[in-house]
């Protein structure tokens, strides 16, 4: 068993995320703060990342902070938020450097 979710994980965690955003986002979003993005759809991906990411940290029983992972997650949100049609890869690439970033940080 590994320590971290393996990357195949985090691409379905951010698919999860970017349809939860979507979704809450047409449905629910009233503030619209960036390109027909809404703090809704923004704030239902931070929360989706974070809670998957550390739902599967710790089924691999993994040891990672809370405040890592919210780092993680606000980033990959930002990323989510002003790359327009790039934001798929931009999320994945996020997610890749803000984990690699802060590994020495918070290990």
């Amino acid at each position: 068993m590994t320590s971290q979710p393996g990357q195949g994980h985090i691409v379905l965690v951010l698919i999860a995320a970017d349809a939860m955003a979507a979704i809450i986002g047409r449905r629910v979003g009233k503030m619209e703060i960036y390109q027909n993005k809404t703090l809704e759809g923004l704030l239902a991906f931070i929360v989706t990342t974070y809670t998957l990411t550390k739902a599967l940290t710790y089924l691999y029983g993994g040891r990672d902070t809370g405040l890592r992972m919210f780092i993680v997650a606000v980033g990959c949100g930002m990323a989510e938020l002003f790359s327009g049609n790039a934001d798929n890869v931009a999320t994945l690439l996020a997610y890749w450097v803000i984990q690699n970033r802060t590994s020495d940080i918070f290990e």
